[in-house]
């Protein structure tokens, strides 16, 4: 069942600066279909080049055979594979980027494992190229669906510009490219998308700008703090009018050195469809126990 769910951005890359690396990585395998063998090329293209470096405990452990969160058995069942599994890690480890070969990289893909099982990967390094890459599906830089061609979006090659093999082509290099991308991305990122599910549809950037720019020259308010976020991120549509009053009224009423327990009681409130956007009013805390519940059975 589809849930109400606050807005939310993925977090696997950590750094935005990473992603005009992996979609450069992603540029040499545009225009094929994703099948298990050019996932694991592409996942092993983007380590062999340490734009992602796991741990010894993954890249570096032989796994003969697993069977929990998805069932998985190593390519190579030889008497020596653990040692070999180890050897290339460490010249991987030691060496420059892109100097042990992509077979070699593959080859400690196909027997050892990461935790990861994504809907539609199968389990392991597979599910962990969909997790790097599907916020970036999200954001319209790129296409990367398992069965579907790799697409790179004219957005996405603007990303790129300044970018080959996951870096950057020169020392001194012009970060408006990237800059703008980002910029283009984000002014039409919609919350319910087809790589993301939600029951609300919100334009989030535009909402954002909108709400300051009201706050602004409605109350001569300029920006909006950090504890006003909540607010925005379990806001339900693009009424940023209504919003802004809302974070205008409870800033009024209780200043700006409230805890965090409030604000999250109030933000919760936004998340009820069952109780009106427009009345300044705390969650119930029916609500509140509720939807720990259901975040305690996803965990």
């Amino acid at each position: 069942m589809r849930r109400r769910k606050p807005i939310s951005f993925d977090t696997t890359l950590r750094n935005p600066g990473r992603i005009p690396q992996f979609i450069s990585i992603l540029k040499k395998f545009e225009g094929k279909e994703i099948d298990d063998e050019i996932a694991l090329a592409l996942e092993g293209e983007i380590i062999r080049q340490k734009i992602f470096e796991p741990t010894k405990g993954t890249l570096g452990t032989y796994i003969a055979k697993y069977d929990k969160k998805f069932s998985f058995e190593a390519d190579d069942k030889s008497a020596n594979a653990s040692e070999k599994v180890s050897t290339i890690f460490e010249r991987w480890k030691e060496e420059d980027p892109g100097s042990v070969s992509l077979n070699d990289i593959v080859y400690l893909l196909k027997n050892t494992i990461t935790a990861h099982k994504d809907k539609g990967w199968k389990g392991g390094w597979e599910s962990r190229l969909h997790t790097q890459f599907n916020f970036l599906n999200e954001l319209g830089f790129v296409r990367v669906v398992k069965g579907k061609k790799i697409i790179i979006s004219e957005n996405g090659n603007l990303m790129i510009h300044e970018y080959e093999n996951g870096y950057p082509k020169n020392e001194m290099y012009d970060e408006s490219f990237e800059q703008s991308a980002f910029l283009n991305a984000f002014a039409k990122y919609q919350i319910n998308n087809p790589y993301r599910s939600n029951t609300i549809s919100v334009n989030f950037f535009p909402l954002v700008l909108n709400v300051i720019k009201y706050l602004d020259t409605t109350y001569n308010r300029p920006g909006i703090s950090k504890q006003d976020l909540p607010f925005i991120i379990t806001w339900g549509n693009n009424d940023y009018r209504t919003l802004g009053e809302y974070i205008y009224k409870f800033r009024k009423k209780f200043g700006y050195n409230t805890s965090d327990e409030l604000v999250y009681e109030y933000a919760m409130n936004l998340l009820d469809n069952s109780t009106p956007n427009n009345i300044l009013a705390p969650a119930s805390k029916e609500f509140i126990k509720l939807k720990k519940e259901i975040i305690n059975s996803i965990r």
